[in-house]
C-alpha cells in the first residue's frame, strides 16, 4: 500500500526517479526528454538555457502568430545552433502550457 501511495505522489508531482531533480516544471522535463543523446548534466543545462531563452522572448498570444513564433525559434537557434533540433523542440515547447 505504501508503494502505491508513493507512486501516486510521484504521478501527481509529474516526476520519477529517472528525471533529475533540477527539472522542476513540466516544460523543463519535456525539453530535457527531447534533447538528443548527450550527458545528463549537459541535457539539464541545455534544458535550462532553452527555458530561459523562451521565457525571455515569448510574447502574449504567441501561438499561431508567425512573427512571434519566429522570435522564439530565433532564440532557440541561438542556444542550439541546429535547425532540425530547433524545429523539433519548438513543437514540444508549443505544447507546454507554461510557455
Amino acid at each position: 500500500l505504501r508503494l502505491v501511495e508513493q507512486l501516486i505522489r510521484k504521478l501527481d508531482a509529474g516526476t520519477d526517479d529517472s528525471v533529475p531533480s533540477a527539472l522542476t516544471t513540466p516544460g523543463l522535463r519535456a525539453i530535457f526528454n527531447n534533447i538528443p543523446d548527450e550527458s545528463e548534466e549537459s541535457r539539464v543545462a541545455d534544458a535550462h538555457a532553452i527555458d530561459t531563452a523562451v521565457k525571455e522572448v515569448r510574447q502574449a498570444d504567441w501561438r499561431g502568430n508567425f512573427r512571434k513564433e519566429q522570435d522564439i525559434k530565433a532564440a532557440l537557434a541561438d542556444v542550439l545552433g541546429d535547425d532540425a533540433l530547433v524545429e523539433a523542440l519548438f513543437l514540444v515547447i508549443k505544447q507546454q502550457d507554461e510557455y
